[in-house]
């Protein structure tokens, strides 16, 4: 079983080890790759170790959270974040939402429960992608082999660079007319 990469950053040190050691991380199939309590580091991090899910305070020095999955976002919009804060409040739950994250989890109520049925719930989602992802691959190399892509279908090209891998990726096509 392939590992989900995770990434935990909060300014206290003290919410990274009860995090580290909530659950089992590698049993349940997750690897924490990187944490921080330096919010300025943590977008360094994320650009060197690639994690499928980052788990962040909101409310940080330096870098806040909000503005860090904004611009982790702009760097890979299918990466999931989990926001962590000690403020119970509906409506910046769903502003936390629609700035693109996964959930937004209360530090005074985090349990193990609570978070690994938040990340499995995640890595289902990330393995539907990655499904996604490899059936749109093969489907657009068939096709460009074919002679038959359609470029209604040119933004699909993305499925074709791995990310994650930062591995560089070209098609050069050839078409010979006479």
């Amino acid at each position: 079983m392939k590992l989900i990469k995770v990434m935990l950053v909060d300014s206290e040190n003290e919410i990274l080890d009860n995090l580290k050691s909530i659950i089992p991380w590698r049993k349940n199939g997750f690897e924490i790759v990187a944490k921080t309590t330096v919010s300025n580091d943590a977008l360094d991090l994320y650009k060197s170790h690639r994690p499928e899910i980052v788990i962040t305070d909101i409310w940080m020095p330096g870098l806040n959270g909000l503005d860090l999955s904004k611009k982790i976002l702009s760097i890979d919009n299918l990466t999931k974040i989990i926001f962590l804060t000690s403020y119970k409040d509906i409506e910046f739950a769903k502003f936390t939402i629609s700035l693109g994250a996964s959930n937004y989890l209360l530090k005074h109520e985090l349990s193990k429960n609570k978070l690994l049925n938040e990340l499995n719930i995640l890595r289902n989602l990330i393995e539907k992608e990655n499904k996604r992802k490899r059936i749109s691959k093969r489907y657009l190399l068939k096709s460009l082999m074919a002679n038959s892509f359609d470029l209604v279908y040119g933004n699909e090209l993305q499925y074709l660079y791995d990310s994650n891998k930062n591995n560089l990726f070209s098609i050069f096509l050839l078409k010979i007319d006479s």
